[in-house]
């Protein structure tokens, strides 16, 4: 007996634990994706950290800000927490939610 043959003969036995195996790695694949997307936006984010306090008060917000927000957890929007902490009329108010 092959390792084919007791696979396909245990999928058939118990056909609810393949799908449930099925959606458990479906779940898996979309936390995944989820998580690199988040550290993708985090990593853009935390490119504010090597601009200048001129440059950071230009689009209106302070260095403090920016750090507080990188700080926050990956699943919060860091860009969108220092968006409403702008100072009002700044060039980073204006920003549109993506």
């Amino acid at each position: 007996m092959t390792w084919m043959t007791v696979e396909s003969r245990e999928s058939q036995d118990f056909p609810h634990l393949a799908t449930a195996f099925r959606g458990l790695a479906a779940a898996f694949r979309g936390a995944y994706r989820q998580y690199r997307e988040d550290r993708l936006r985090r990593d853009a984010f935390l490119n504010l950290l090597t601009l200048d306090d001129v440059t950071l008060d230009d689009i209106g917000v302070t260095r403090d800000a920016v750090n507080r927000a990188a700080r926050l957890p990956l699943e919060v929007n860091a860009a969108r927490a220092v968006r409403d902490r702008a100072r009002p009329g700044a060039a980073l108010a204006y920003l549109t939610d993506k």
